[in-house]
């Protein structure tokens, strides 16, 4: 094949001498020749020229249709000047081969134009003419003129929105940087994560929480954030920070931060994430909201409930129990729950201030210390008599202290890493004398150093006065028992003795009594007003953290309400925000928002409301300020009375909840001491709701009921209903009525005898009713008398004398009878009345 191709290119190059020059033709002759080429060299230079010509105006020109045939002439052209050159070659060379294959190319343009010119001729008829171009050129002008004026007028409305732009970015940035001022106030900052970029965006808020100030306008990662987390809050940050960019689940945590100088700070931060159509996260959005402040407020709140509550649960001790070992193994167990150490013990003083402890409790069996006889000759030399002047110490390193090598030695022997010391004094024969260091409360931390704080030391010095008084009672009911013994066998010897000796035995049974009733009294006047120094203690103390709470509700809804108008505002005059702005909406659910934060804060406000009326309700219970005789509202007395046995009262685990059923009617203010009988009705209620919950042991679908109603009777020859105060000779009636078990018959007329109960040893004193049968019928001249109630429970009715301030006993009617005759109406059965 090669050398076919090879053959064909040198027979069209290499002239073949077989043929003879073309100039033989013209017998060589000069002039012919001469003609000939000259006029074939001035025919291919004209043809070379007019291809030139061509290829400058198209390019010159190159918005003139049809480009196309001009290079088709232009390539026609320059074919026909070579083949010119070729005729003056073959004058001389025989190259018939290469002429012929050059005209073929010439007749191969020529033909391929000829037949553009043909499909080309209608649009080349089509042209316009130079008058038509003339008329579509005066059109073009006025469209350019008009074209001119719309481009002025963009040019200038252009100008105009460039300052609308303007005005709006300068607005859109007030609106910003107030979202900013509005965000640092509240403490909440925003957040968005691009997952695909890895780029954390954060508003100065979240970078000032965090303190990531000095990051600068980068963008952030999460480890940024990681460092400040708390460490025993990391796992849990990370993993939902997982489980929210893998899975697209929504994130909702509270978590604390740890800063190099020590703070701590609580957050609470939401999340949610955007997803494409395919359902690939792309977009992270979250907000953090700064609580350190409720947090602090909600502890604050929540360690004074639980001092109140050990306080209470002490005091309930107390009351209920004569048991004085069991008092103080109920203190060290609270004590110790309280504080959260290892171990609270009670340290008991010998004569030679050597000592035992006596009760413990502890954490660990292996670090009991009880019944160990302690001799601490430092003790003795040096702390004594700073103890007798009450001196509280805490020491929350006992490394570090300054206490002596010796004492040092003996609490190391006992484990001992902090240690809290404080005094029980008691007053064994009167309060007007100096009390007596009796023994010691001890609590020590043996895992860890630890700060003893203000009011753990203020609660624990409150339980070290009851347990005086509780030392006091059991001192005082021990005497008692023993002189009770004593007048027992005289009582039996004097039964054996004559007749004249039977006098005597009585009067001294007389004297007995007068005892029994004075000592009754002098220990619930010593409770009374040991609960009264402390309620009204508590109650100042609580009134601090609950008014700040209750202060900062209405400011919180204000700013709250601002804060949602000016969000309105903007909306309404704003419809169309920046995108990451809607966004930002939308994750917040603004409508939710502005419907349940108005409920949160009246949530709020309710809960202050109720702490409120617990603090008001513990004034009124103590009565600090009403010792004396004065006017007082005995619906407000029975309302803080319930109050005060609210949790009693209140469903628990091991029974049902008790129906309260109060029938209270308007009563006028009477003369009375109100702190005494607030004591009288607590009594009776108390002892109320212990035959409930005797019966509710033996009965569990027994549905427990207490009723209590008041009455107003006018006196005769006075209105029925007093508008300006009680008229002379009026009773107040108050009825308190239970379900419960019921008081047998024959036992009705000793309900009020001191020390007597029916409850098992270890439950009552006996002491509960004996006292309000004293404050309502000797102190107050009224009517205190119980009956069974049919089907089921008891009825006890108090009468007292609606007298006013000034009224005198004289004037005080005997509401004896009227009662007596009240109660007979009222149900059927023997009951026992006095006055």
């Amino acid at each position: 094949m090669w050398d076919v191709v090879k053959q064909l290119i040198q027979t069209i190059f290499s002239p073949d001498q077989s043929y003879m020059p073309h100039g033989h033709c013209y017998l060589w002759q000069t002039p012919l020749v001469g003609l000939h080429v000259t006029s074939d060299a001035l025919i291919a230079l004209a043809y070379f020229s007019i291809p030139i010509l061509l290829i400058y105006f198209v390019s010159q020109r190159r918005d003139v249709p049809f480009l196309g045939v001009f290079y088709l002439f232009g390539t026609f052209i320059v074919c026909c000047g070579i083949g010119h050159l070729m005729d003056i070659w073959t004058l001389w060379h025989p190259a018939y081969w290469l002429s012929g294959v050059e005209r073929a190319m010439t007749a191969v343009v020529s033909c391929y134009t000829a037949v553009s010119m043909v499909t080309l001729l209608p649009q080349f008829l089509s042209l316009k003419t130079p008058q038509q171009l003339e008329m579509v050129n005066s059109i073009l002008q006025a469209e350019i003129e008009r074209r001119r004026d719309i481009e002025e007028e963009l040019r200038q409305t252009n100008q105009r929105l460039e300052a609308r732009v303007e005005a709006r970015t300068a607005e859109l940035e007030a609106s910003q940087a107030q979202l900013q001022e509005a965000q640092r106030i509240a403490h909440i900052g925003s957040i968005d994560y691009d997952p695909n970029r890895g780029e954390i965006h954060a508003s100065e808020e979240i970078r000032h929480i965090y303190r990531l100030e000095d990051t600068g306008d980068r963008p952030l990662s999460l480890k940024d954030f990681l460092k400040t987390i708390h460490p025993s809050d990391r796992a849990a940050w990370w993993q939902a920070q997982h489980q929210l960019l893998h899975s697209g689940q929504s994130l909702h945590l509270e978590h604390r931060l740890q800063f190099p100088d020590g703070e701590v700070r609580y957050l609470d931060i939401k999340g949610e994430a955007e997803r494409s159509p395919s359902g690939e996260v792309v977009q992270l959005y979250g907000v953090a909201i700064d609580i350190t402040e409720q947090k602090l407020a909600k502890f604050q709140l929540e360690q004074q409930i639980q001092r109140i509550q050990l306080v209470a649960k002490t005091l309930e001790r107390v009351w209920s129990s004569v048991d004085f070992d069991e008092v103080m193994q109920v203190i060290v167990n609270e004590v110790r729950d309280f504080l959260n150490v290892e171990r609270v013990v009670i340290y008991r003083f010998q004569p030679d201030w050597s000592g035992d402890v006596i009760v413990e409790s502890v954490s660990d069996p292996d670090l009991a210390i009880l019944g160990e006889h302690f001799e601490d000759d430092c003790f003795r030399h040096d702390y004594v008599q700073r103890y007798r002047r009450g001196r509280i110490r805490g020491i929350e390193n006992l490394a570090t202290s300054d206490l002596p090598d010796c004492h040092k030695a003996l609490l190391n022997r006992i484990q001992v890493k902090a240690n809290l010391v404080l005094p029980l004094l008691w007053h064994p024969h009167s309060f007007d004398d100096e009390p007596e260091l009796w023994g010691l409360l001890i609590a020590h931390s043996c895992q860890q150093t630890r700060p003893w704080p203000k009011p753990e030391l203020e609660v624990l010095q409150q339980l070290t006065v009851q347990l005086g008084i509780a030392l006091r009672q059991h001192n005082l009911i021990t005497s008692l028992k023993n002189e009770l013994e004593e007048r027992r066998q005289i009582e039996a010897a004097l039964r054996n003795s004559e007749a004249a000796e039977r006098k005597k035995a009585d009067t001294l049974h007389q004297t007995l009594q007068t005892l029994q009733q004075t000592q009754a009294k002098l220990v619930q006047s010593e409770k009374m007003a040991s609960l009264g120094q402390m309620v009204g203690g508590l109650a100042h103390e609580i009134n601090n953290p609950i008014s700040f709470i209750y202060g900062n509700i209405d400011h919180a809804r204000e700013y709250s309400e601002q804060l949602l108008e000016l969000i309105s505002l903007y909306q309404t005059y704003y419809p169309e925000t920046h995108e990451a702005i809607a966004d930002l909406l939308e994750a917040l659910d603004l409508d939710f928002v502005r419907e349940d934060f108005p409920q949160l804060l009246d949530s709020m406000t309710v809960g202050a409301d109720r702490i409120r009326d617990i603090v008001l309700s513990l004034r009124n219970f103590s009565r600090l300020d009403e010792a004396d005789w004065k006017v007082a509202d005995i619906n407000a007395s029975i309302e803080s009375t319930l109050t005060m046995i609210q949790a009693r009262l209140s469903q628990a685990a091991s029974r049902s909840s008790i129906e309260v059923v109060k029938q209270l009617a308007d009563l006028p203010p009477i003369a009375c001491y109100p702190g005494q009988l607030n004591q009288a009705l607590f009594n009776i209620l108390n002892n109320a709701i212990d035959t409930l919950e005797e019966r509710l042991k033996k009965d569990q679908t027994f549905k427990p009921e207490l009723r209590v109603t008041t009455d107003f009777l006018a006196s005769e020859s006075g209105d029925e209903r007093a508008s300006e105060g009680a008229s002379e000779g009026a009773i107040v009636r108050i009825k308190i009525i239970d379900n419960g078990l019921g008081i047998p018959n024959e036992l009705v007329e000793r309900v009020f005898d001191p020390f007597f109960t029916t409850k098992p040893i270890g439950k009552g004193t006996g002491l509960g009713l004996s006292n309000a049968y004293q404050i309502i019928v000797d102190q107050h001249q009224g009517a205190f008398y119980c009956q069974p109630h049919s089907p089921s429970g008891t009825r006890f009715i108090i009468e007292l004398p609606a007298c006013q301030l000034g009224s005198t006993s004289k004037n005080t009617p005997n509401v004896a009878e009227e009662g007596a005759e009240e109660g007979a109406e009222e149900g059927a059965g023997q009951f026992q009345k006095f006055v």
